[in-house]
Parts: C-alpha cells; sequence; structure tokens
C-alpha cells in the first residue's frame, strides 16, 4: 500500500509552523508597540516577556493551522507543479492567504463578534507559514 503522506512534508510543515510562530509573533508586538511611549526600561522587560509567551503560545496553534491547511495544499502542489517553482510557491502561498483571510476569518469574526481588522492581526502567521513552507518544498 503506498503512503499517502510522506513524513518529510510532515517535518517540512512543522519547520515552517516554527518559524512563523517566531517571526509572526515579534511583527505583531512590533506592530502593537509603534504607539506606546513608555519608560525604556520597563518597556523592554514586558517585551521579552510578552514576545516569549505569545511565541510559546503561538507554536501550538500556528503547527495546527500549518498541518491542517498547509499539508494538503503543499500535496496538491507537489501532484500538479512538481518541477513549476514558481507555479507552485504561488499556489501555496496564495490558497493559504485566500483560506485564512477568507474563509475562516469571516466565521471567526461572526462567531466572536470581532472586526475583520483583529483578525488581520494574524495574517503574519498565516503569510510567514506559507512562505517558509514554500522555501522548504520548492527553494532548497
Amino acid at each position: 500500500m503506498p503512503k499517502i503522506i510522506d513524513e518529510s512534508l510532515i517535518i517540512k510543515a512543522t519547520i515552517s509552523a516554527i518559524f512563523s510562530s517566531v517571526v509572526g509573533t515579534l511583527l505583531i508586538l512590533l506592530y502593537l508597540s509603534l504607539g506606546k511611549a513608555n519608560a525604556p526600561g520597563i518597556e523592554v522587560l514586558s517585551f521579552i516577556f510578552t514576545y516569549v509567551l505569545m511565541a510559546t503560545t503561538s507554536i501550538i496553534g500556528t503547527m495546527v493551522g500549518s498541518l491542517l491547511i498547509g499539508l494538503p495544499l503543499l500535496m496538491i502542489a507537489q501532484r500538479f507543479c512538481p518541477d513549476a517553482y514558481v507555479k507552485g510557491s504561488l499556489f501555496i502561498v496564495c490558497s493559504t492567504l485566500f483560506i485564512w483571510l477568507v474563509v475562516l476569518a469571516w466565521p471567526v469574526t461572526r462567531i466572536f463578534e470581532t472586526h475583520y481588522s483583529d483578525i488581520l492581526l494574524l495574517s503574519p502567521y498565516a503569510f510567514c507559514s506559507a512562505i517558509a513552507l514554500t522555501y522548504q518544498v520548492y527553494w532548497n
């Protein structure tokens, strides 16, 4: 019986999730800290603590998202565009952003009654995960 999912794909999706958790958290904290002008000593310690807390908690969520969304897109891209680096990369990145910003974000805004702009704060996770996944598959 042939294997459906290759172990190397799961490892690549996990690595991209960890990378996107670290980078996405940094981008969100930088965005949130631009509007604050407090004492620099206290600000640095709270920034580091908040970064570590957000990065460690977002690893689980981003890993699940990368395995549920990124892995099927990766298998589809490798099936239809095995040698086309640009087409496969664009397919993974655009499909991930479409799924995140359109398919998943609208129900979240309706269920939790949040603004769409609050959901956009989490889009660096999806974008960084998609970029890291395409880099590992096509360009590495």
